[in-house]
């Protein structure tokens, strides 16, 4: 969306003036503007001729942003051409520039366009610059040292572009520095400590190197600091815990170590978001009976170590909305006081080795993703988990899970993923199945003991996109309504089950599949020729089948076995860009 604002101070002289349009505003009124502002730039422009002014629309929708021509202005005070396609080179002050341009400018925003090259050091004349927003183009190069100098700068944000080089030292007067998804690769200097007056610290998503400094401590009014994604080591200082003013802490997905203790939250009393995960090396040790001063939103500690069986303390947060604990060494049975836990959304215990029936899980009804796979969990499928009607994602795989579906299943309206493979479960598949969900995009009960022909029902699931029953002990016909109603199909996998009969041909209508495996059956018959027709394995993507395939085959060439009665095996190749894997034997053509 385009956007655009303008703001003369004193207005060529006489008043304050200012103007701004978006892409749906109306273009005279775009014209009006422009011809106040090309008049008070200098520009002599009769009442009823607007192509100068159209030449300058065109500059601003995306030719050259040096035409904006911030160097000859005076009266010039906010000007912001976000999201409106500029490209080209940034331009730094040229010799023809006038000198109160750089007393005039306040405000400069340029973000979401296409602007590329270095930044102008020239930028750091401007020295009544409060801010500055570059974020999301594709500048490159260093972060000019002269930004560093501009005394009354307040807010800096250049994320989202391609830049490198080492941080330079700022003067004390910024209260935002947004400098995440670059390519800095330097350690955080200890003169941020300097910046007494900074609320927020974004540096997420760079290659930062070296030790969280022991100097972010003495940033009182520090409310957000963010570090996650970049390659810091060290400890986490303890003086991180006097921030009183911080509410968002994250500094997942590096390569921190030592321990965490009750000291590093001492006065983290607004604290709302904790993420330490990621930090293979991190511990997490505080005593059973802490109470911390916080009261969280989100908890996020997996794939770091934990000292306790379940931490305790979790129960004193009665704000929960999202508690993520996977691969974090937690073990035994769920606790009691789980279940009373009060509003949790998510919850995320997967890859632990947590053990018992699945009983104490949080009765709130927002909880809408469901994360306990890769676990030692036995038993039934508890019927209580059909009361969390708000289930949009319940992953149950990897367990010792035994038992039939439970009918209460088609209680969960909003479910868009199942993932039930890898336990013990068994029976057949219930007729009710196809009133599961209308949503339910991803069905995964491969890896089992199912019995049974496929009931028509699961034709009703008109949005399912990945289909895996694997691995089971099904029979009777690949049924011919797979390719007529599940036309959403990417992944369709049936191996290694007593299919019989004829591969159908309505298989073909899956234009959409990437993933067909119905290896190792008793097909007969001949392979459909229609399958070479099967586009979505030719145009797919490899994100795609790793996103959709438990088999991790990325092959390009599938093999369809054909074993005759004499036991010789004829291969026939076909060659596709995606996966396609068919076996058959026989005792005679069908």
């Amino acid at each position: 969306m385009l956007g655009i604002w303008v703001e003369l101070e004193g207005g060529c002289g006489l008043r304050p003036a200012s103007c701004c349009w978006t892409e749906a505003n109306f273009s005279a009124e775009r014209k009006n503007c422009l011809m106040m502002m090309m008049t008070c730039w200098g520009f002599t422009i009769a009442e009823d001729d607007y192509s100068d002014v159209e030449e300058l629309i065109d500059h601003f929708e995306g030719e050259m942003i040096d035409h904006i021509g911030i160097w000859r202005q005076c009266n010039l005070k906010v000007l912001i051409v976000s999201n409106s396609y500029l490209d080209g080179e940034m331009i730094g002050r040229s010799t023809n520039a006038s000198i109160c341009s750089q007393y005039a400018l306040e405000v400069l925003d340029l973000s979401g366009n296409e602007l590329s090259g270095s930044i102008p050091k020239s930028l750091g004349r401007l020295t009544r610059l409060r801010e500055l927003h570059l974020a999301s183009n594709t500048l490159k190069g260093p972060i000019p040292k002269s930004l560093g100098r501009l005394r009354f700068l307040d807010i800096l944000d250049l994320s989202f572009n391609q830049i490198d080089g080492p941080i330079p030292t700022f003067l004390g007067q910024l209260t935002e520095l947004h400098l995440s998804y670059n390519h800095l690769n330097c350690s955080i200097p200890e003169s941020f400590g300097s910046l007494v007056s900074l609320k927020h610290l974004n540096l997420e998503f760079n290659e930062l190197t070296g030790p969280i400094p022991t100097s972010l401590g003495r940033l009182a009014t520090l409310k957000t600091l963010s570090l996650s994604s970049n390659l810091l080591n060290g400890t986490i200082p303890p003086p991180i815990g006097q921030l009183t003013k911080l509410d968002f802490l994250d500094v997942s997905n590096n390569s921190l170590e030592g321990v965490v203790f009750e000291a590093h939250f001492s006065n983290l009393s607004m604290l709302k978001y904790l993420d330490l995960s990621s930090n293979m090396n991190l511990t997490f040790n505080v005593s059973r009976d802490w109470i911390p001063p916080f009261q969280l939103r989100t908890i996020r500690l997996g794939s770091c170590n934990n000292s306790d069986d379940f931490p305790t303390w979790f129960q004193t947060q009665k704000k929960l909305d999202e508690l993520v604990l996977s691969n974090a060494s937690i073990f035994g049975p769920l606790p009691a006081w789980l279940r009373h836990m009060p509003i949790i959304s998510v919850l995320d215990l997967s890859h632990n080795k947590l053990t018992g029936p699945l009983k104490n899980l949080p009765f709130g009804d927002p909880l809408n993703r469901l994360y306990l796979q890769n676990n030692l969990f036995n038993g039934l499928i508890p019927r209580s988990l059909c009361t969390r009607t708000g289930l949009e994602i319940l992953d149950l795989s990897k367990n010792r899970l035994t038992g039939k579906l439970p009918n209460c299943l088609m209680n969960l309206q909003n479910l868009g993923m199942m993932i039930f493979s890898s336990n013990g479960l068994s029976g057949v598949i219930p007729s009710f199945s196809g009133q599961v969900s209308p949503v339910l995009s991803w069905l995964n009960l491969n890896n089992n003991n199912f019995t049974g022909e496929l009931p028509q029902d699961l034709g009703k699931l008109h949005a399912l996109r990945v289909l895996d029953l694997g691995d089971n002990k099904f029979f009777g016909k690949i049924p011919e309504w797979i390719g007529e109603k599940l036309t959403s199909l990417m992944v369709l996998r049936l191996h290694k089950n007593n299919f019989s009969g004829r591969i159908p041909q309505s298989l073909c209508k899956n234009s959409y599949l990437q993933i067909l495996d119905i290896a190792h059956n008793n097909l007969t018959g001949q392979i459909p020729h229609c399958f070479g027709e099967l586009h979505g394995m030719v145009e797919a993507s490899k994100e795609d089948i790793r996103n959709g395939s438990n088999s991790g085959s990325d092959e390009n060439v599938s093999q369809m076995k054909n074993n005759a009665t004499d036991k010789e095996a004829n291969t026939f190749t076909i060659t596709m860009q995606r996966y396609l894997r068919v076996s058959r034997a026989y005792g005679r053509e069908a």
